[in-house]
């Protein structure tokens, strides 16, 4: 059974190799901050509503791409880290247990739920970040933490109080989406059930 599998050991070189989806990921991420910040608008609210921020008013004429695209979206230096952290901590190990196809698809539709639970229940105009989506990965491993032998008891243990203190966040600090949080949590949960990724690897 593999055991400590929050702990990555990998190099760039075999991080890649292993990871090549998350690895994808990362540098989309990394990608669009440079291009928003190396072609910006005349503002910070231009430039999102540009490179294809989260916006109502656009959606509501059309737009559905903006469902997408803000999942690759990062306002600032501070917000691109932390995501790329998680991401790097949290969705190499997910595509490892379930393999690259399932992962992917897990990733982007939870992502998308987040957006879409926010144009449903928030009366917030405008929104990015990958939150919703790594939220996914965080109610994968949710499922996986009650249902499968692929964890191992140690990290079983630090998905709860990982995910609690992630929700606490949400709920106290100010400008963090709570719909797009609990959104793709529960995107990813039913979709790990959907995809029943507990046995992907057991057979």
């Amino acid at each position: 059974m593999k055991t400590l599998l929050f702990v990555r050991r990998e190099n760039f070189k075999q991080f890649i190799t292993k990871f090549p989806v998350t690895s994808l990921i990362l540098a989309i991420n990394i990608i669009y901050f440079l291009l928003m910040k190396l072609f910006p608008g005349i503002n910070d609210g231009e430039t999102i509503f540009k490179w294809g921020a989260y916006y109502v008013p656009a959606i509501q004429e059309g737009q559905y791409y903006r469902f997408i695209t803000p999942i690759f979206m990062q306002i600032a230096i501070p917000h691109l880290l932390f995501n790329l952290f998680a991401i790097f901590l949290f969705a190499s190990v997910l595509e490892d247990l379930i393999g690259r196809f399932k992962f992917i698809l897990l990733y982007m539709i939870a992502g998308i739920a987040g957006y879409i639970a926010t144009y449903l229940f928030s009366s917030s105009d405008l929104s990015l970040g990958a939150s919703g989506a790594i939220f996914g990965v965080l109610g994968a491993f949710l499922y996986l933490s009650t249902r499968s032998s692929l964890l191992d008891p140690a990290s079983k243990r630090t998905i709860v109080p990982m995910l609690v203190m992630n929700l606490i966040i949400t709920f106290v600090e100010p400008n963090i989406s709570i719909t797009g949080h609990l959104g793709g949590l529960v995107g990813g949960y039913a979709l790990a059930l959907l995809f029943r990724i507990d046995r992907l690897r057991q057979r």
